[in-house]
């Protein structure tokens, strides 16, 4: 009786551990499976972003090769120092008491519009975002370098988000 009571916890101890051994090896090869698909999903997230970031930036002076060849032809090759100029002087007429006047609007209701944020998009346009510190706005600005180096400025569309109206 003691024999087959020791050759049963053997037989029983043996399954146990084969069928411990199955799971294990069918948890590992589940696990290994679950790490490739997340990581197929996080590369193509990645690349999804990474081409997000070029097109976002398609739109720039910076990565314009004809607008940066206009600049370079006129004599101008430093073209940073050429885009905070430009930028400042849009900056700059926030300054002005009836609020900036690229931004085409009057004050409402005593708060004057002054732009916040310029982004140039090439060698005559620029994009501008605005507010009064509760309406906000966009504005479509030209520029042009005159030939004293003097840089003059026009608002060709503004537009105030309705949703920002109270």
């Amino acid at each position: 009786m003691r024999k087959s009571l020791f050759l049963y916890l053997f037989v029983f101890a043996v399954v146990i551990n084969l069928f411990t051994y199955m799971w294990f090896t069918q948890q590992q090869k589940h696990d290994g499976e679950r790490i490739v698909k997340i990581q197929q999903q996080l590369k193509t997230s990645r690349d999804s972003l990474h081409d997000g970031g070029a097109d976002a930036k398609y739109f720039t002076l910076a990565t314009n090769d004809e607008a940066l060849d206009y600049f370079a032809d006129r004599g101008f090759m430093n073209t940073d120092s050429l885009s905070q100029k430009i930028t400042e002087g849009v900056l700059e007429q926030n300054e002005n008491p009836a609020g900036n006047p690229l931004t085409d609007n009057e004050p409402i209701d005593g708060k004057k519009f002054l732009i916040n944020k310029v982004q140039l998009l090439n060698h005559r346009w620029i994009i501008a975002d605005y507010s009064n510190g509760t309406i906000w706005g966009d504005a479509l600005i030209q520029y042009f370098i005159e030939d004293d180096g003097t840089i003059t400025y026009k608002t060709l569309q503004s537009t105030i988000y309705p949703g920002t109206i109270r």
